[in-house]
């Protein structure tokens, strides 16, 4: 049987199944290839940020502290938040509630392939909307921030990074884990918003992903 035949529905018409199987419905294909092909990017800064296990991910604790945050801050007409999936590859934030979006992930731990997979969506991304954005950021861990940075190599188009090294070795020394940090946390909140400020204003104050190697 083939993966996109043990792709299943769930009630109400979500998708339900693990990565792999995700992967390879065709429902979550044509939403790849919608974005790829007929989405433009209508703010001049990208935002990377994790997925959720909330749908739609707009609705997450993550998504509305960032854009209450980008309110206050006058950068909401500034930011666009594309969310890293290791499903869809990429979701504008504006796409979050379309019904593939909404899917219903079976305990999946990302393997290489899936990384790699999700960095090659990604560059395809970067390399379409090259000439939209004029400043890219992430905010990420894990396999997110692999499959970030090997989609930032593979389209040679770079991305900087919110956390530094420097930051992570802090927060460590904190008690904090680098896999359980997130923006509940008041340190990496702080840290974030003072970050997207300087690299907001001054395009000399710059954290690579190299940082990360």
């Amino acid at each position: 049987m083939s993966l996109s035949q043990t792709s299943l529905f769930g009630h109400d018409d979500v998708l339900v199944g693990t990565i792999r199987e995700l992967a390879s419905n065709p429902k979550v294909l044509k939403f790849i290839e919608n974005v790829m092909t007929d989405y433009k990017p209508a703010c001049p800064w990208l935002l990377l940020v994790p997925e959720t296990r909330q749908k739609p991910f707009t609705r997450s604790q993550l998504y509305r502290k960032i854009k209450m945050f980008f309110r206050e801050h006058a950068f909401g007409e500034k930011y666009h938040i594309v969310f890293i999936s290791n499903v869809l590859g990429v979701c504008p934030e504006e796409l979050a509630d379309k019904e593939t979006a909404n899917f219903k992930l079976l305990g999946s731990i990302p393997d290489n392939s899936v990384i790699w997979r999700t960095a090659n969506i990604l560059a395809r991304y970067l390399e379409k909307t090259k000439e939209s954005y004029t400043k890219r950021l992430v905010y990420a861990r894990g396999s997110y921030l692999e499959s970030v940075k090997t989609a930032s190599a593979i389209s040679r188009i770079d991305i900087e990074s919110i956390l530094t090294q420097s930051d992570l070795i802090w927060l460590k020394r904190l008690g904090i884990r680098w896999m359980k940090i997130g923006l509940r946390m008041n340190e990496c909140f702080t840290i974030f918003k003072e970050r997207i400020v300087k690299l907001s204003n001054n395009s000399l104050v710059q954290a690579k992903l190299s940082d990360f190697q």
